[in-house]
């Protein structure tokens, strides 16, 4: 039969057609759409965290972890800190994994405050990735971070630190075999936090406790935020909310979260992501005028290289390129031509990268 196309903008005209084919075509142009239409509105988020730490009076340092599909071409987020101000943070650390198809962004900031009190730094960003199982998507759901925390007066006590895990927000495990998570939470100041599931804001989540009807015993540990999964009855991508209030002396000082994906797999195998080495690293004297030296730890001999940044991301200058032995080293860098104002030094070696910031006053 001859088949005759006519196309006009997005109207398709057919000429000897049978009305069974025609209708044919019109399903198969729908789905065609649908589908198409899905994949442009897909997102690209699987979870993520974020992690302030008050370092001066007034001024605070973020490291934000942020879970993407691997091919995702978002290279930066928008953060607003809470006092009217936002910025656009670019330039992140990228851990790749190929095995669970996902990446991992590391963005580091330093921020400075006007006065004390308390403020909520978020991020939000379309949008949650439609193949979380956990997640009955409907539409686009944007995807958020926030951390809620006052920046004390030194007078009234030590700065605020917030409860920082050392692990990625990502956690992998095979089908029906045991997981463990372990968060390594470090609690600073002697502070006082409470570890309790929650729920994503997001239409219809649901906690893993609430998906099979076989059992599917999840233990969730409130005192250090890590977790078990007895035996995961099937593969795919999940998303556990650790929600995470921290107290002094019996009153509030922060309350922030984390977006944790777990991926489960039908096979052994799967490679294993690390964070990033913090090296140990200390700088002083901080603030500094004249010089500063950084003191760190390798595992192993390494080359090392020590870059200089600003308080926007932006790199100043590398200052060091060169090998090192392993134990601990001690440099010092003239730091006189520099104006006054926040800085911080990124250390990296094939193992990982660590950053610390200072004061140049």
């Amino acid at each position: 039969m001859f088949f005759k196309y006519c196309f006009n903008s997005i109207v398709v005209t057919c000429r000897s057609v049978s009305k069974q084919t025609l209708s044919s075509m019109k399903i198969k142009f729908v789905l065609f759409f649908l589908i198409f239409s899905y994949s442009l509105n897909a997102g690209d988020f699987r979870g993520g965290d974020i992690h302030v730490e008050q370092y001066t009076s007034h001024s605070v340092q973020v490291n934000i972890n942020i879970n993407l599909i691997i091919h995702s071409q978002i290279e930066q987020i928008t953060i607003c800190w809470g006092d009217g101000s936002c910025e656009t943070l670019s330039s992140p650390q990228v851990l790749e994994n190929p095995a669970i198809d996902t990446k991992t962004l590391h963005f580091y900031w330093i921020h400075q405050y006007s006065q004390h009190g308390f403020y909520e730094i978020t991020v939000e960003e379309c949008c949650w990735s439609n193949d979380i199982f956990n997640m009955n998507l409907n539409s686009e759901q944007n995807f958020k971070l926030s951390a809620y925390f006052e920046l004390i007066d030194p007078q009234n006590g030590s700065y605020n630190v917030l409860p920082r895990s050392q692990s990625l927000p990502i956690s992998i495990g095979v089908q029906d075999q045991y997981l463990v998570y372990n968060s390594l939470t470090i609690i600073p100041d002697g502070d006082e936090s409470k570890f309790e599931l929650c729920e994503v804001d997001v239409d219809n989540y649901f906690m893993l406790d609430e998906l099979f009807g076989q059992p599917n015993t999840f233990y969730f540990d409130t005192i250090t935020g890590g977790f078990t999964w007895f035996s995961p009855p099937a593969p795919g991508y999940f998303i556990v909310k650790a929600c995470i209030t921290t107290t002094r002396s019996g009153q509030l000082i922060s309350e922030t979260s984390r977006d944790i994906l777990i991926v489960i797999d039908n096979k052994v195998g799967l490679s294993q992501l690390t964070m990033p080495e913090n090296f140990d690293l200390n700088s002083y004297p901080n603030p500094a005028h004249h010089s500063i030296q950084l003191a760190y730890f390798l595992k192993e001999n390494a080359k090392v290289e020590i870059e200089l940044f600003n308080a926007q991301g932006q790199k100043i200058k590398t200052i060091l390129s060169d090998f090192r032995n392993d134990g601990q080293n001690l440099e010092h860098f003239d730091i006189s031509d520099l104006p006054s104002g926040p800085y911080f030094l990124k250390l990296q070696t094939k193992a990982g990268f660590g950053q610390i910031p200072f004061i140049k006053i």
